[in-house]
C-alpha cells in the first residue's frame, strides 16, 4: 500500500498498464463463469455458516482457546470476502489487474494481510493448545488474563506490516487466482521484480511449523489419552480424542497445502489445475473452520442447535432438543430431593479451571435409575475427550485438559441464615490446581457461582455460592 499512496512513481513503473492491451487475451480465456460462481457460492455459504458459530464462540470467551478462535473467525470472514466472494465476481466478469487496478491492488493487499494474520493466529493457537495440555501453570503465565491480547496485538501488527510495506497479491482471471506478478498471462516473469520475499518466508514457516505443532499436540493428546484410559478402564471412550485430532489435522493440512502451492507458483510455472487447487485450499483455509465446528465440535454445535431450535420450538412446541426420551432420576439443587423428570437437561454442573476451556464437564441424568446404587444416578460426560463416570450429583471433577480426576468424594450443603447455600469440599483432594470455579445451573435457569483455591479446598474450607439470574 505504501507504493500506491506514498510512492506513486514506483507504483506507476511496476503496475502501469501501458505495455499491453487487456484484449490481447480474449475475454473467453479470461472469463470462467462456472468456477466464478462456485468460488462466490462457497464464500457466501462459509460466511453464513460462520455467523452462528461466532455467536456460539462468543459465549465461551472466558477460555483462551475460544478467544483465539473468535479472533481467527474475524480474520477468516474478512478474508473470505476477497478470496471467495470478490474472486468469484472477478472470475465471472473475466477481470485481470488492468480491468480495475486500484480495486484489485487494495483487495490483494488486505487479502494477503488477512491470510498472514489468520495463519499466524493458527500457529499461536496450536502453541497454546500444546502448552495448555502440558502445563496449566505455564499456560497461565503465557496466556492468562489480559496477556492473551498481547498475542493478538502482535499478530495484528504483523498483518498490518504486510498490508502497508509489502507487495500485494494481484488477481488474474486467466488462472482465476492471485499472483505477485500483476501481468501474468501478458508478461510472464519469475524474476524478483514483484516477488514478495516476506510472503514466501511466511508461507514456508506455515508449511513447516503448523503441522509440526499440531503433530506435537496430537502426541501430547495421545499420551494424555492413554493415562485417561488406564484410569478409567478399557471401556473408556476415545471418540473425542479422534474428533480433536481430525479437527486439527484438517485445519492445519488445508493451510499447509495452500501455503505450499502459493510459494511454488510464484517461483516456477505450475499447471492451471494445481493453481486452482491452491486457490480452493486458500478459500477452505478460511471457510472450513465453521464446517469443522458444526460437524466435530460438540460445544459449538450444541450452542448453534439451541440457537435455532429454541425459537422454532416456541412456534412449534413439538420440536424440542434431543433429550434421550427416557425418564431419569435427578437430585434437585435447591432441596437435594430425588425427583423424576423426563428431560436430560434438568440439571447441569459445569466446572471451569480458572478461565480455561468451557464447558469442562456436564453432568446429566443417567438412564440407569432403577439401580439401588446412588452412584448411578448421574452420568458425567467430558469434552474433550469423552470419558464416562457414574457419580452422584455431589461429586466434583477436576479438568486439566486431558487429565480427569475426582477431586472430592462428596459435597455437603447447608443453607445459611442469609439464604446462601454453602458447599463444603471434602478433604480427599487428589488434583493439583490453583483455582477452581464452579457454576451450577438449575432447571429454572438460576445459577450459583463460586471460586475456591486449591489450598482452601485441601484445608476443607467452606465455599459460598450466590444465586444469580441467567445471564447475570
Amino acid at each position: 500500500m505504501e507504493l500506491l499512496f506514498f510512492n506513486p512513481d514506483e507504483y506507476e513503473r511496476l503496475y502501469n498498464c501501458s505495455a499491453y492491451e487487456i484484449d490481447q487475451v480474449p475475454l473467453s480465456k479470461r472469463q470462467n463463469i462456472k468456477l466464478g460462481f462456485i468460488f462466490l457460492s462457497i464464500g457466501i455459504i462459509c460466511e453464513v455458516l460462520y455467523v452462528p458459530c461466532m455467536i456460539a464462540i462468543r459465549k465461551h470467551m472466558d477460555s483462551t482457546c475460544f478467544k483465539f478462535m473468535f479472533y481467527i473467525a474475524i480474520a477468516d470472514m474478512l478474508c473470505l470476502l476477497v478470496c471467495g466472494i470478490v474472486t468469484g465476481y472477478l472470475a465471472i466478469i473475466g477481470a485481470v489487474f488492468c480491468t480495475a487496478p486500484t480495486f484489485i491492488y487494495i483487495s490483494g493487499a488486505f487479502a494477503l494481510a488477512l491470510w498472514v494474520t489468520e495463519t499466524t493466529a493458527e500457529m499461536f493457537l496450536a502453541f497454546n493448545r500444546c502448552v495448555e495440555l502440558s502445563s496449566s501453570r505455564l499456560a497461565d503465565l503465557l496466556f492468562g488474563g489480559k496477556r492473551i491480547y498481547l498475542w493478538m496485538v502482535v499478530t495484528t501488527l504483523y498483518g498490518m506490516y504486510f498490508v502497508l510495506f509489502t507487495k500485494p497479491l494481484i488477481f488474474n482471471g486467466i488462472y482465476i487466482t492471485w499472483f505477485q506478478n500483476p501481468h501474468v498471462g501478458y508478461i510472464d516473469s519469475f524474476e524478483d521484480t514483484y516477488r514478495n520475499s516476506m510472503q514466501s518466508i511466511h508461507n514456508v514457516i506455515v508449511v513447516a511449523v503448523l503441522p509440526s505443532i499440531y503433530l506435537l499436540f496430537a502426541l501430547i493428546l495421545f499420551v494424555k489419552g492413554r493415562k485417561i484410559s488406564a484410569a478409567a478402564g478399557p471401556n473408556a471412550s476415545l471418540v473425542n480424542q479422534k474428533s480433536i485430532f481430525i479437527q486439527v489435522v484438517l485445519i492445519s493440512c488445508v493451510n499447509a497445502i495452500a501455503s505450499a502451492i502459493y510459494v511454488s507458483m510464484n517461483l516456477v510455472p505450475l499447471s492451471k489445475l494445481l493453481i486452482l487447487v491452491g486457490h480452493f485450499c486458500w478459500i477452505m483455509a478460511h471457510g472450513i473452520p465453521p464446517i469443522i465446528y458444526l460437524l466435530l465440535n460438540k460445544t459449538v454445535r450444541h450452542d448453534v442447535l439451541v440457537m435455532f431450535v429454541r425459537p422454532i420450538g416456541m412456534v412449534f412446541p413439538f420440536i424440542t432438543l434431543p433429550s434421550g426420551g427416557k425418564t431419569s432420576i435427578i437430585r434437585t439443587l435447591e432441596t437435594n430431593r430425588v425427583t423424576v423428570t423426563n428431560t436430560s437437561k434438568s440439571i447441569h454442573i459445569i466446572m471451569l479451571q480458572t478461565n480455561r476451556v468451557k464447558p469442562l464437564a456436564t453432568i446429566e441424568p443417567s438412564h440407569h435409575h432403577q439401580s439401588a446404587n446412588a452412584n448411578e444416578l448421574l452420568k458425567v460426560y467430558f469434552d474433550p475427550p469423552e470419558v464416562q463416570y457414574l457419580v452422584t450429583v455431589s461429586k466434583v471433577i477436576d479438568f486439566d485438559e486431558g487429565t480427569y480426576r475426582i477431586i472430592a468424594n462428596g459435597l455437603r450443603t447447608k443453607t445459611q441464615p442469609d439464604g446462601r447455600e454453602m458447599i463444603k469440599l471434602n478433604k480427599t483432594i487428589l488434583a493439583d490446581f490453583e483455582y477452581i470455579s464452579f457454576i451450577f445451573v438449575r432447571s429454572d435457569g438460576l445459577k450459583a457461582l463460586g471460586v475456591v483455591s486449591g489450598d482452601e479446598a485441601r484445608e476443607e474450607k467452606e465455599l459460598a455460592f450466590d444465586y444469580y439470574e441467567n445471564g447475570g
